[in-house]
């Protein structure tokens, strides 16, 4: 069974693998546009997942935390770990201002930390598989994690990323209803962040980023009467271009 954006308990993160450019070449892909949503952001984000070699875990947590604690032009930056027989594959979500902040960090030396992940990319060859990168523009205006809700100590963040590739022809049904679901998620005690925007290169592929307190939050999520409805598009006819990829995991504290 399929529920997605939000459901992750019957689809394992390894659901779908898709191949998609290296890290090094995803600078070069062309910025993404938001004018056929009627948003008016800017925000540039990037979902990445990254497959790592085990002799290489401890060197590759110890770059991204180095990347982690001195992003300081980026809006967000979050790395997280899945789960179990997945501890392995690692996930990041960035957020911008804009496209062109995003290029000054990544695609020059302007950076130290970055160059040095970029060093370490380079010459350790540190993956089992070439990471995935997906780079959107959101499809509403930026308000990134909720300030007015946070995890306590020790309580866990789960962590969604999702692609879903949609028919053209049910596009405008799609946004209407993802909209109506951001807006319920929003208002969920434990709904940390509901982000989503559409790929610049592939028209009618969106993804998403969402954080929940813990296994409750995710399930109180899936009970809410606007995912209910969610699931009634999703499951109507056949929505979707190719299988939805749906990733869970762990958000990490570095």
């Amino acid at each position: 069974a399929f529920s997605s954006p939000g459901l992750l308990v019957l689809v394992p993160s390894t659901t779908t693998t898709k191949t998609t450019s290296s890290i090094r070449m995803s600078a070069s892909s062309s910025p993404p546009s938001t004018s056929s949503t009627s948003s008016t952001s800017t925000t540039f984000a990037i979902n990445t997942k990254y497959k790592i070699q085990p002799k290489y875990k401890s060197e590759f947590l110890k770059v991204m935390k180095d990347v982690a604690t001195k992003s300081e032009t980026s809006l967000q930056y979050v790395v997280g770990q899945g789960y179990d027989e997945d501890e392995n594959t690692f996930y990041v979500h960035e957020e911008y201002e804009t496209r062109s902040q995003y290029d000054d960090i990544h695609c020059s030396t302007k950076s130290e930390h970055y160059e040095t992940m970029k060093q370490f990319f380079d010459t350790e060859k540190p993956f089992d598989e070439e990471p995935t990168v997906d780079m959107f523009a959101l499809c509403h205006d930026y308000d990134g994690p909720h300030s007015s809700k946070t995890a306590k100590e020790g309580e866990e963040v789960v962590c969604l990323n999702v692609e879903l590739c949609i028919h053209p022809t049910i596009r405008q049904e799609f946004l209407k209803c993802i909209r109506q679901n951001k807006a319920g998620s929003d208002n969920e005690p434990k709904c940390l962040q509901y982000t989503w925007g559409e790929n610049g290169n592939e028209p009618n592929t969106f993804h998403f980023h969402e954080r929940y307190v813990g296994e409750d939050g995710l399930s109180a999520h899936n009970d809410a009467p606007h995912f209910k409805v969610w699931e009634e598009f999703a499951g109507e006819g056949e929505p979707f271009g190719r299988d939805p990829v749906v990733q869970k995991f762990r958000e990490l504290l570095l």
